[in-house]
């Protein structure tokens, strides 16, 4: 059963759980995902083509930005790559478990390629619009008690792009660490989700006896919601293709776990206001 009564910490993902990375806010400017198309498809391409993952790094940030100031231009570039290349890199995703892990394991990168040296680039400014209901439900959620932090495999900066790009100010989500990053991103989490390990940390940073007290929010069911359920946390899936709010049971490690589905982050606060005997399932 999801209990929301027991929850005391709320940990959020960034990447298209904040907010819709297919989605093209501003005309002309592409979407989030458009951006991250242009690096992991070209960068695959090239880096088979010469491997030199510096110079591959260097070429695309600056074509990068050239595209990224013409309206229309970014997502022109992305359409023109071959639909063979896209789908063997797509295998390859699958294969290796994350994009990150292409990079990795096919040219021996350091695991921080990917979000250091080109996605953390993505101007977030120029691509999100300022989003009010996400501000005032992070506000509400602190009103009420409830600690706030983040987990994701973005780099740092990515992450204060993305807060200032949004309009919330990242300071409320800041957790002891023990380290000079306030939250756990890709500087401090060597282990990438789904491996336990940043999950295993809020355990710690929190010193709770009750995994159920911290609550993780992400888009993405294995790395997210079923990982953050096996180390005994509860979790809720930000997601299409459900109404509002659906609660799901699912066998974890042989034991059946209860996690939320909503459509919209904005709605999580209706979840968190429940207590665990209203709940049932759909």
């Amino acid at each position: 059963m999801f209990e929301a009564s027991r929850i005391e910490h709320v940990i959020f993902d960034v990447d298209g759980t904040l907010y819709d990375k297919s989605i093209e806010y501003k005309p002309g400017r592409g979407s989030i995902q458009t951006a991250h198309d242009f690096f992991r498809f070209l960068a695959w391409q090239h880096l088979k083509e010469s491997g030199s993952a510096d110079e591959v790094a260097l070429a695309l940030v600056k074509e990068y930005k050239e595209r990224a100031a013409v309206a229309g231009a970014l997502s022109q570039r992305v359409a023109k790559i071959p639909e063979d290349l896209k789908s063997e890199f797509l295998q390859k995703v699958e294969q290796h478990g994350s994009n990150g892990k292409v990079f990795v394991n096919e040219f021996r990168l350091d695991s921080g390629y990917l979000n250091g040296e080109l996605l953390q680039h993505i101007e977030f400014g120029s691509i999100l619009p300022r989003d009010p209901k996400l501000r005032d439900l992070f506000l509400t959620l602190k009103e009420r008690g409830y600690g706030l932090g983040i987990l994701t495999t973005e780099a740092y900066q990515t992450v204060v792009a993305v807060a200032n790009a949004l309009g919330f100010d990242l300071g409320m989500f800041s957790m002891p660490t023990g380290d000079h990053f306030p939250i756990l991103c890709s500087e401090n989490v060597k282990n990438k989700k789904p491996s336990p390990d940043g999950f295993l940390r809020l355990i710690d940073i929190y010193k709770t006896r009750d995994p159920k007290a911290i609550v993780y929010v992400g888009d993405h069911f294995g790395k997210d919601v079923e990982a953050a359920l096996k180390v005994g946390l509860q979790a809720v899936h930000v997601t299409t293709g459900v109404k509002d709010i659906e609660y799901v049971s699912v066998m974890v490690d042989g034991t059946t776990r209860e996690y939320a589905k909503i459509r919209n982050i904005c709605v999580l606060e209706q979840i968190l206001r429940r207590s665990s005997k209203s709940l049932s399932l759909p």
